[in-house]
Protein backbone atom coordinates (compact mmCIF):
# COMPACT_ATOMS: atom_id res chain seq x y z
CA UNK A 1 0.00 0.00 0.00
CA UNK A 2 2.80 2.42 0.78
CA UNK A 3 4.19 2.06 -2.15
CA UNK A 4 1.70 2.54 -4.12
CA UNK A 5 1.34 5.62 -2.49
CA UNK A 6 4.97 6.32 -2.66
CA UNK A 7 4.64 5.60 -6.50
CA UNK A 8 1.72 8.38 -6.70
CA UNK A 9 3.43 11.71 -5.32
CA UNK A 10 6.89 10.11 -7.47
CA UNK A 11 4.89 10.34 -10.41
CA UNK A 12 3.49 13.45 -10.18
CA UNK A 13 6.86 15.16 -9.08
CA UNK A 14 8.68 12.90 -12.26
CA UNK A 15 6.50 14.17 -14.22
CA UNK A 16 6.95 17.99 -13.22
CA UNK A 17 10.37 17.65 -13.26
CA UNK A 18 10.90 15.47 -16.87
CA UNK A 19 8.43 18.17 -18.51
CA UNK A 20 9.60 21.36 -16.58
CA UNK A 21 12.47 20.44 -14.60
CA UNK A 22 11.17 22.11 -11.43
CA UNK A 23 12.08 20.13 -8.46
CA UNK A 24 8.47 20.99 -6.43
CA UNK A 25 9.14 20.56 -2.32
CA UNK A 26 5.60 22.13 -2.16
CA UNK A 27 4.25 18.62 -3.41
CA UNK A 28 3.98 17.31 0.44
CA UNK A 29 1.60 19.98 1.11
CA UNK A 30 -0.43 19.50 -2.32
CA UNK A 31 -0.83 15.29 -0.09
CA UNK A 32 -1.64 17.40 2.99
CA UNK A 33 -4.20 19.64 1.70
CA UNK A 34 -5.40 16.42 -0.61
CA UNK A 35 -6.51 15.04 2.73
CA UNK A 36 -8.15 18.03 4.33
CA UNK A 37 -10.40 18.13 1.32
CA UNK A 38 -11.55 14.86 1.37
CA UNK A 39 -12.06 15.29 5.19
CA UNK A 40 -14.68 18.13 4.80
CA UNK A 41 -15.70 16.66 1.55
CA UNK A 42 -16.74 13.60 3.45
CA UNK A 43 -16.74 13.87 6.77
CA UNK A 44 -18.41 17.37 7.03
CA UNK A 45 -20.44 17.96 3.84
CA UNK A 46 -21.18 14.35 3.66
CA UNK A 47 -20.45 13.79 -0.02
CA UNK A 48 -19.56 10.40 -1.07
CA UNK A 49 -16.33 9.19 -0.85
CA UNK A 50 -15.43 9.17 -4.84
CA UNK A 51 -16.56 12.72 -5.09
CA UNK A 52 -14.48 13.57 -2.45
CA UNK A 53 -11.48 11.76 -4.17
CA UNK A 54 -12.27 13.66 -7.62
CA UNK A 55 -12.96 17.18 -5.50
CA UNK A 56 -9.30 16.70 -4.14
CA UNK A 57 -7.71 15.91 -7.25
CA UNK A 58 -9.70 18.86 -9.30
CA UNK A 59 -9.37 21.60 -6.82
CA UNK A 60 -5.63 20.20 -5.78
CA UNK A 61 -4.79 20.35 -9.67
CA UNK A 62 -5.95 23.58 -9.56
CA UNK A 63 -3.89 24.84 -6.74
CA UNK A 64 -0.84 23.61 -8.38
CA UNK A 65 -1.96 25.38 -11.96
CA UNK A 66 -2.10 28.53 -10.20
CA UNK A 67 1.29 28.04 -8.21
CA UNK A 68 2.71 27.65 -11.49
CA UNK A 69 0.79 30.83 -13.36
CA UNK A 70 1.43 32.93 -10.08
CA UNK A 71 5.19 32.13 -9.19
CA UNK A 72 7.00 29.29 -10.82
CA UNK A 73 6.68 30.41 -14.42
CA UNK A 74 8.71 33.25 -14.19
CA UNK A 75 11.59 31.25 -12.65
CA UNK A 76 11.04 27.88 -14.65
CA UNK A 77 14.98 27.82 -15.97
CA UNK A 78 16.49 28.80 -13.03
CA UNK A 79 16.28 25.31 -10.67
CA UNK A 80 18.02 26.91 -7.42
CA UNK A 81 15.17 29.83 -7.39
CA UNK A 82 12.23 27.28 -8.01
CA UNK A 83 13.68 25.20 -5.13
CA UNK A 84 13.79 27.81 -2.76
CA UNK A 85 10.29 29.08 -3.90
CA UNK A 86 8.56 25.65 -3.20
CA UNK A 87 10.17 24.77 -0.24
CA UNK A 88 8.48 28.41 1.25
CA UNK A 89 5.51 27.71 0.00
CA UNK A 90 5.73 24.22 1.87
CA UNK A 91 6.01 26.30 5.00
CA UNK A 92 3.57 28.89 4.01
CA UNK A 93 0.77 26.17 3.05
CA UNK A 94 1.44 23.94 6.42
CA UNK A 95 0.97 26.68 8.60
CA UNK A 96 -1.46 28.61 7.18
CA UNK A 97 -3.32 24.84 7.36
CA UNK A 98 -2.86 25.24 11.19
CA UNK A 99 -4.00 28.49 11.60
CA UNK A 100 -7.00 27.68 9.43
CA UNK A 101 -7.90 23.84 10.69
CA UNK A 102 -5.97 24.13 13.81
CA UNK A 103 -2.81 22.06 14.87
CA UNK A 104 -4.96 18.84 15.86
CA UNK A 105 -5.10 15.51 13.54
CA UNK A 106 -8.26 14.93 12.26
CA UNK A 107 -9.94 11.39 11.27
CA UNK A 108 -11.81 10.36 8.67
CA UNK A 109 -13.91 7.50 9.90
CA UNK A 110 -12.81 3.70 7.85
CA UNK A 111 -14.73 3.07 4.25
CA UNK A 112 -15.20 -0.77 5.17
CA UNK A 113 -14.63 -3.43 8.07
CA UNK A 114 -13.37 -6.78 7.65
CA UNK A 115 -10.28 -8.94 6.76
CA UNK A 116 -9.48 -10.69 3.50
CA UNK A 117 -7.37 -13.29 3.64
CA UNK A 118 -5.36 -14.92 1.28
CA UNK A 119 -3.15 -17.67 0.34
CA UNK A 120 -0.04 -18.62 2.23
CA UNK A 121 -1.65 -16.60 5.51
CA UNK A 122 -1.90 -13.36 4.57
CA UNK A 123 -4.49 -11.54 5.41
CA UNK A 124 -5.15 -7.83 4.64
CA UNK A 125 -7.94 -4.91 6.27
CA UNK A 126 -10.52 -4.90 3.04
CA UNK A 127 -9.85 -0.44 3.48
CA UNK A 128 -6.25 -1.29 3.05
CA UNK A 129 -7.26 -3.18 -0.33
CA UNK A 130 -9.70 -0.93 -1.53
CA UNK A 131 -6.97 1.68 -1.05
CA UNK A 132 -4.43 -0.32 -3.12
CA UNK A 133 -6.80 -1.31 -5.79
CA UNK A 134 -7.64 2.71 -6.18
CA UNK A 135 -4.03 3.45 -6.75
CA UNK A 136 -3.65 1.17 -9.19
CA UNK A 137 -6.06 2.11 -11.45
CA UNK A 138 -4.88 5.97 -10.95
CA UNK A 139 -1.16 4.66 -11.94
CA UNK A 140 -2.21 2.70 -15.07
CA UNK A 141 -4.19 5.20 -16.06
CA UNK A 142 -1.56 7.82 -16.10
CA UNK A 143 0.85 5.53 -17.75
CA UNK A 144 -2.19 4.90 -20.70
CA UNK A 145 -2.86 8.34 -20.89
CA UNK A 146 1.32 9.17 -21.09
CA UNK A 147 2.05 6.62 -23.28
CA UNK A 148 -1.80 6.30 -25.73
CA UNK A 149 -3.17 9.77 -25.95
CA UNK A 150 -2.23 12.92 -27.71
CA UNK A 151 -1.72 15.11 -24.86
CA UNK A 152 0.58 12.56 -22.95
CA UNK A 153 2.88 12.39 -26.13
CA UNK A 154 2.86 16.39 -26.01
CA UNK A 155 4.16 15.85 -22.82
CA UNK A 156 6.44 13.69 -23.63
CA UNK A 157 8.02 15.71 -26.23
CA UNK A 158 8.20 18.71 -24.00
CA UNK A 159 10.38 16.81 -21.35
CA UNK A 160 12.63 15.21 -24.22
CA UNK A 161 13.21 18.57 -26.16
CA UNK A 162 10.88 21.37 -25.17
CA UNK A 163 12.58 24.24 -27.97
CA UNK A 164 12.27 21.29 -30.72
CA UNK A 165 8.48 20.46 -29.88
CA UNK A 166 7.68 24.36 -29.53
CA UNK A 167 9.22 24.74 -33.61
CA UNK A 168 6.92 21.65 -34.17
CA UNK A 169 4.09 23.67 -33.32
CA UNK A 170 3.71 22.41 -29.85
CA UNK A 171 2.31 25.38 -26.67
CA UNK A 172 4.59 24.61 -24.52
CA UNK A 173 2.85 26.78 -22.00
CA UNK A 174 -0.27 24.98 -22.28
CA UNK A 175 1.47 21.39 -21.56
CA UNK A 176 3.23 22.86 -18.49
CA UNK A 177 -0.15 23.65 -16.90
CA UNK A 178 -1.32 20.25 -17.91
CA UNK A 179 2.02 19.00 -16.30
CA UNK A 180 1.77 20.40 -13.02
CA UNK A 181 -2.23 19.67 -13.08
CA UNK A 182 -1.80 16.15 -13.15
CA UNK A 183 0.93 15.99 -10.71
CA UNK A 184 -0.69 18.39 -8.44
CA UNK A 185 -3.86 16.35 -8.59
CA UNK A 186 -1.83 13.34 -7.97
CA UNK A 187 -0.56 14.54 -4.55
CA UNK A 188 -4.28 15.59 -3.89
CA UNK A 189 -5.84 12.40 -4.59
CA UNK A 190 -2.46 10.24 -2.29
CA UNK A 191 -3.38 12.33 0.34
CA UNK A 192 -7.14 12.12 -0.25
CA UNK A 193 -6.58 7.67 -0.41
CA UNK A 194 -4.21 7.86 2.82
CA UNK A 195 -6.70 9.98 4.86
CA UNK A 196 -9.23 7.14 6.15
CA UNK A 197 -5.43 5.21 7.23
CA UNK A 198 -3.98 8.30 9.10
CA UNK A 199 -4.93 10.94 10.50
CA UNK A 200 -5.25 14.57 8.71
CA UNK A 201 -2.86 17.17 10.02
CA UNK A 202 -0.75 20.32 8.26
CA UNK A 203 2.45 18.61 8.63
CA UNK A 204 1.72 15.01 7.60
CA UNK A 205 2.91 15.75 3.77
CA UNK A 206 6.89 16.21 4.96
CA UNK A 207 7.74 12.49 5.22
CA UNK A 208 5.80 11.75 1.96
CA UNK A 209 7.63 14.57 -0.17
CA UNK A 210 11.25 12.69 1.65
CA UNK A 211 10.38 9.44 0.53
CA UNK A 212 9.07 10.36 -2.99
CA UNK A 213 12.30 12.03 -4.03
CA UNK A 214 14.42 9.02 -2.54
CA UNK A 215 11.98 7.05 -4.93
CA UNK A 216 12.97 9.04 -7.82
CA UNK A 217 16.80 9.24 -7.12
CA UNK A 218 16.53 5.58 -6.90
CA UNK A 219 14.36 4.81 -9.94
CA UNK A 220 16.25 7.28 -11.83
CA UNK A 221 15.31 11.49 -12.15
CA UNK A 222 12.77 12.23 -14.91
CA UNK A 223 11.59 8.30 -15.83
CA UNK A 224 7.99 7.42 -14.60
CA UNK A 225 9.03 4.28 -15.29
CA UNK A 226 11.80 4.12 -12.36
CA UNK A 227 9.25 6.17 -10.15
CA UNK A 228 7.35 2.78 -10.05
CA UNK A 229 10.27 0.71 -9.92
CA UNK A 230 11.84 2.89 -7.24
CA UNK A 231 8.55 3.50 -5.01
CA UNK A 232 8.07 -0.26 -5.00
CA UNK A 233 11.79 -1.28 -3.73
CA UNK A 234 11.50 1.65 -0.88
CA UNK A 235 7.96 0.68 0.05
CA UNK A 236 9.04 -2.81 0.75
CA UNK A 237 12.36 -1.93 2.71
CA UNK A 238 10.35 0.65 4.86
CA UNK A 239 7.63 -1.47 5.38
CA UNK A 240 9.39 -4.84 6.35
CA UNK A 241 12.19 -2.71 8.49
CA UNK A 242 9.30 -0.75 10.30
CA UNK A 243 7.58 -4.27 10.75
CA UNK A 244 10.70 -6.13 11.85
CA UNK A 245 13.05 -3.55 13.24
CA UNK A 246 11.31 -0.04 14.27
CA UNK A 247 10.63 3.22 12.58
CA UNK A 248 13.82 4.40 13.20
CA UNK A 249 15.43 1.79 11.76
CA UNK A 250 13.46 2.07 8.55
CA UNK A 251 14.40 5.49 8.19
CA UNK A 252 17.96 4.72 8.05
CA UNK A 253 17.49 1.41 5.76
CA UNK A 254 15.77 3.99 3.17
CA UNK A 255 18.62 6.49 3.61
CA UNK A 256 21.16 3.37 2.88
CA UNK A 257 19.30 2.21 0.31
CA UNK A 258 19.47 5.53 -1.71
CA UNK A 259 23.28 5.88 -0.82
CA UNK A 260 24.06 2.15 -2.35
CA UNK A 261 21.97 3.18 -5.41
CA UNK A 262 24.00 6.49 -5.60
CA UNK A 263 27.63 4.65 -5.41
CA UNK A 264 26.99 2.35 -7.67
CA UNK A 265 24.10 3.34 -10.32
CA UNK A 266 24.61 7.24 -9.99
CA UNK A 267 21.52 7.74 -12.51
CA UNK A 268 19.24 5.24 -10.66
CA UNK A 269 17.84 2.51 -11.62
CA UNK A 270 16.42 3.06 -14.52
CA UNK A 271 17.66 6.03 -15.35
CA UNK A 272 18.44 6.86 -19.18
CA UNK A 273 15.95 4.16 -20.12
Amino acid sequence: MMSLIYCLTAMGLTLIYGVMGILNFAHGAFYMLGGYVIYYAFVMLGLPYPAGLVSAFLLIGFLGVLVYRGLLRYFREQIMICLIITVGLNSIFENVSCLIFSGYEKAVPPLTSGIVRGPLGVSLSAERLMIMFAALILMLTLLFFMGKSKQGRFLRAVAEDAEAAMLCGLNDENTFLLGMFIASGLAGIAGALMAPIFSVGPYIGTEITLNSFIVILVGGAGSILGALVGSFVLGLVTSFGSTFLGGDVATMMSFALLILVMVFKPRGLLGGI
